[in-house]
């Protein structure tokens, strides 16, 4: 029997009973710091702190474990189990909720990225320097400003 169906059948058979007097917590909870940048690329309102899901998965979980996460939501839950090693189910009613985590828990494409980055780069240069074009005042040549120093 398992550790949550022994805890679901002795709240349920007793009386006056607290969950958390059933099952052995973390003696000392983290304190919840600032998302890393994989959570904050979105505002999605509902974000738990990915360091104290991290620690009770890590505290709770056999490894590889396996998490549902019901109402998922952004998915902080079941990216910090795929992190650990564990497998995840996530399920939303919400289809922004899904998008959001299936972007979230993806490695991202870095090589994509930076082809894509270059391409834009190549097609929007000529116009970007028009935007900072000048003439030197020394010599009176064509210049592309990279600093201006106002004094």
């Amino acid at each position: 029997m398992c550790r949550w169906t022994a805890v679901w059948r002795l709240t349920h058979s007793v009386s006056r009973a607290r969950l958390t007097d059933m099952i052995a917590f973390p003696p000392t909870w983290p304190t919840a710091v600032a998302h890393p940048p994989r959570y904050r690329w979105h505002k999605y309102w509902g974000r738990k702190p990915h360091n104290v899901v991290a620690s009770l998965f890590d505290h709770h979980l056999p490894q590889p474990g396996r998490v549902l996460d019901l109402f998922c939501g952004s998915g902080v839950a079941a990216t910090e189990a795929l992190i650990l090693g564990h497998q995840a189910l996530a399920v939303d009613l919400n289809p922004t909720a899904i998008g959001i985590l299936t972007q979230t828990a993806a490695a991202p494409a870095v090589a994509a990225m930076d082809a894509a980055m270059a391409r834009i780069a190549g097609r929007i240069a000529e116009d970007c320097q028009g935007l900072y074009a000048s003439v030197c005042r020394g010599c009176g040549a064509e210049v592309v400003l990279a600093c201006v120093i106002w004094a």
